[in-house]
Parts: C-alpha cells; structure tokens; sequence
C-alpha cells in the first residue's frame, strides 16, 4: 500500500506538467490595433488590424497597407468580437501585442462607459496601450493607414504615439490613466486625437508613359480630445498642446518659435523642456476655485534668423522675457479652454484636496461642477542659454 501511495505521488508532477493547452505561436494572429464605431442598437462596429509576420519579416521587409490585413465585425463587447473574428479567420486573435485602441469620434461624443471598462479588464489587454479618438471612422483608419519608415506596423504606432517625449503637439495617454481618470471625482480623461493626411507621390517611370502618382495615408497624432466623465466634450489644439505637458509636469523637449527682440519679422528658435514640477496651489472661495501655476522652463536658443547678437546681456534678457510670455500665454490659454470645456484633464483637482482634512470633506464641493468657475493666475520662469558657436562667423573670402 505505501509503494502504491509513492507512485501516486510521483505520477502527480508528470501530470501536472503536460501541454495540453498550449499554443503554437504560428497559429495565433497577433492584433496590433483595435477601433471601435458606433453602430445600430447597443452593438459597436469593431474593426481588427492584424499583422502579416510572413510580410514583415520576409525576404524584401515590405512596408505600408501590405503589411496587416482588417477585420470588422458587429458585436456589443470585445469578448464577442474576438469570437466572431476567431470564426472568419484561419487562426486564434490574440491581443498580448495590441498597441492601440481606437474610437470614432461619433462614438466618443455619444459615450465611452462600459467599453474602456472592458479594455482594462481583459487580462491579455497592456493597461499602458496607448488610447486615441480619429476623426472620421476608426474603421476607415486602420483600412487606410499606410505606415513608412517601419517594416513593422506595430512598431510603427509605438513611435508614432510616443511622439510626446520630443515635441510639444501630442501627449501619452493611454488605457490605464484614460479608465482612472473618467472614474476619478478630481481629474477628467483625455485621448491623443488620430488623423489620416493624404500624400501624393511621384513614381518615376523608365518607359515612355513617364511617371504615376501615388497617394499614401499617413497617420498624425496631435492635438487631445477632452473628456467629461465618458464623454467627449471638446478639443485642445496641437498649439495648446505645450500646456497640457506643462501643467501635467510633461514636457520633456520641444521647440518653440518667438520673434526676434531687434526684428519683429523674424525670428528665434528656442528648445525648451521642464525643470521639476509646477507649483501649484489652489484657494477656494465660495464656488470659485483661484489656482496660482508657478511653472520652471530650461530654454535653449537652437537657432535665428535676424543679426542680433543675443551675447549681449541686454538681447539675451528680452529674449528671456519673450520666452516666458509667450509660455505664460500658451499655458494660461489652455487652462482656460479647459475651463469653457467643464474639463479638468490637467488635474488641478488634486491640489485642490490638500486644503481639506478628509476625502469626504473634499466631495462636498463638488470640484467637477466649480471647475467652470476657476480662474488662474500664471508664471512661467526660463533659465535661459545661449551657445557661443552659433555666433561664430566665417571670414569673408
């Protein structure tokens, strides 16, 4: 009896280790992007963009539309989408590589409630995959996005969407802080906005018919989409933008043109990035939230089109000043539009609750209906530098 429990024993780990529900990896289709569009009754119009590997990796590294292939299916949620989409192709979808989740502006208008839910709990879903609203269809999108440079359209969309860390027209969202955001009682959601922009080129002919043209889709990622609780409100403009990353303590690089101090008709070309975190501090009085914004800019002039010599002290400080005002600008007139929207997707809310002692007490003011009231008074501080090779001259020969 003891040698058959020893068997039984040792028979345990054998079992538990068998494949039975592996996964061959050539039999999965890997999803690198998913939209959704509203369509009839409670369904969503659910479109799949899926990678070709043999296109990607094959002799020739093709690029462009050739490289993924769409399905669209009519479903109510994701989970019934997969089953359809399962059923139309030769191979499981798998979501393990999705790098983008995509909404029709119709449907973001209408409402978003329950359908980022379902991102963030499905478990094969990156909580950090980026979030964007395109205008026109989502489904038009991804049939006609045509990606360059890239062999891979994944990799593709991962460079693209990450645009933020050097200019100063887009900024990181993505599923995670869209979903936290649009659940939170201090902070509203916001989304990269997508559109698709046209380009004509020039094919080059050998024979006697000369040359064709062809037109490819590129994909532009700028400017946001602003939130209220699940709905779009409004838009910020890529101009905008450069608020947005400083009030949310995001700005890494980016460029900024003002004009020259002697000649208003040219101009300066200024790098700029974030020193720390804005200061921020918000007093409430009555329904009237009153937020002071301290912001600390590192400049660096790249580059000018005029003779002034900005080694001269004198220069180089109106220079600086130009620079603040024209941030001080930028920043408070995004605050503002925020303000016309009814939509805190910078989170001042957040320095709002450090003047009250509990979270209830800080429910009470109900932050997302007084928000509309606030008014905000703003300084941006530059540290500014200026490279002594820029000014070096040529003799004349």
């Amino acid at each position: 009896m003891r040698y058959c429990k020893i068997m039984v024993i040792l028979l345990i780990p054998l079992l538990l280790a068998g494949c039975y529900n592996k996964k061959e990896l050539d039999n999965l289709a890997y999803v690198i992007a998913i939209g959704a569009d509203k369509d009839e009754g409670q369904n969503l119009k659910i479109t799949y963009q899926i990678a070709i590997p043999i296109k990607i990796a094959g002799e020739g590294n093709e690029i462009g539309t050739s490289t993924y292939t769409t399905y669209t299916v009519s479903a109510p949620s994701i989970y019934l989408a997969n089953a359809k989409v399962n059923a139309l192709t030769s191979k499981e979808v798998n979501l393990s590589h999705l790098n983008l989740v995509l909404y029709g502006e119709d449907l973001a208008k209408d409402d978003l409630s329950g359908h980022i839910n379902s991102l963030v709990s499905n478990v094969a879903i990156r909580p950090r995959t980026s979030v964007a609203i395109c205008k026109g269809t989502a489904e038009n999108f991804l049939n006609n996005v045509t990606p360059v440079l890239e062999t891979s359209p994944a990799r593709y969309y991962v460079l693209a969407l990450s645009s933020f860390n050097y200019t100063t027209e887009s900024a990181g969202t993505d599923v995670l802080d869209f979903y936290t955001s649009a659940q939170s009682p201090y902070k509203d959601a916001v989304a990269v906005i997508a559109t698709l922009k046209e380009i004509h080129e020039t094919e080059q002919s050998t024979d006697s018919s000369g040359g064709g043209s062809n037109t490819t889709k590129e994909a532009e990622f700028r400017g946001l989409a602003a939130f209220s609780g699940s709905k779009m409100v409004g838009e910020i403009s890529p101009e905008m933008t450069i608020g947005h990353l400083i009030a949310t303590n995001s700005l890494s690089n980016g460029a900024l043109y003002v004009p020259d101090v002697k000649e208003s008709s040219k101009t300066a070309s200024i790098q700029v990035r974030q020193n720390g975190g804005c200061k921020v501090k918000v007093l409430i009085e009555g329904d009237v939230p009153k937020v002071t914004i301290n912001a600390n800019i590192d400049a660096h002039l790249e580059a000018y089109s005029s003779n002034t010599d900005y080694l001269d002290k004198e220069n180089a400080a109106l220079l600086k000043k130009e620079v603040e005002e024209e941030l001080e600008r930028r920043l408070k007139e995004y605050l503002e539009k925020t303000v016309a929207l009814g939509s805190d997707i910078a989170g001042i809310g957040r320095y709002a609750k450090v003047n009250y002692l509990t979270y209830e007490e800080f429910e009470k003011i109900n932050w997302k209906e007084i928000y509309p009231n606030a008014t905000f008074d703003v300084h941006v501080d530059v540290e500014l530098s200026i490279s002594k090779i820029i000014f070096h001259k040529l003799p004349n020969q």
